[in-house]
């Protein structure tokens, strides 16, 4: 997880990494910064405009998501933090040169277990969770995967703002998809 240049954002790979680490480390990174009170490295900052590159990414959804995973390792009650502290010693540690990173199934454990807050109104989450899940689930994993898929398959963009019912087996047909090579890694 490291950049070149101390002042350079890195680019986005042309084809979707075997693993979402590219995407998931600077966002649990910041999160925990915030929640250590550490300043954040200018590594970190490049990484986070890098991933602020998928298109359906806001700034504003970004916070929204930084929010949800800050508000779940202050409030959780097994101890994330001690974890992701353990598990960057463990694997790679982030400082000023490097983000971090810590074990892929830590990382989803996290995403998966933070929420968006529901008192958010943007159109994409709630479009998203009601048309596809039928409730108001807001996982920060589920937003951080679709907005990855559509990054790398333009098409599958027009799932998310398209309530048609022949979007909506396409988007069932392309998730399937992405499971599938997703449990062959």
């Amino acid at each position: 997880m490291e950049a070149g240049e101390a002042g350079a954002a890195l680019k986005l790979p042309r084809i979707a990494p075997k693993t979402m680490s590219f995407f998931y480390m600077p966002l649990l990174t910041h999160a925990y910064y915030i929640v250590k009170k550490i300043e954040m490295t200018q590594i970190l900052k490049n990484h986070i405009i890098t991933i602020k590159k998928l298109p359906l990414l806001t700034e504003e959804r970004y916070k929204s998501i930084l929010e949800g995973i800050v508000y779940f390792l202050k409030n959780n009650t097994k101890n994330y933090i001690g974890k992701m502290e353990a598990a960057y010693l463990s694997d790679r540690s982030h400082n000023e040169h490097n983000i971090g990173h810590i074990l892929g199934k830590l990382q989803e454990e996290i995403l998966q277990e933070s929420y968006i807050s529901k008192t958010n109104n943007d159109l994409y989450f709630r479009h998203f969770n009601n048309t596809f899940f039928g409730e108001d689930k807001r996982r920060i994993k589920y937003l951080i995967d679709i907005m990855i898929m559509c990054y790398y398959d333009r098409e599958m963009c027009a799932v998310i703002y398209n309530e048609d019912v022949y979007f909506q087996k396409k988007y069932l047909k392309y998730k399937n998809k992405y499971l599938q090579i997703k449990n062959k890694v």
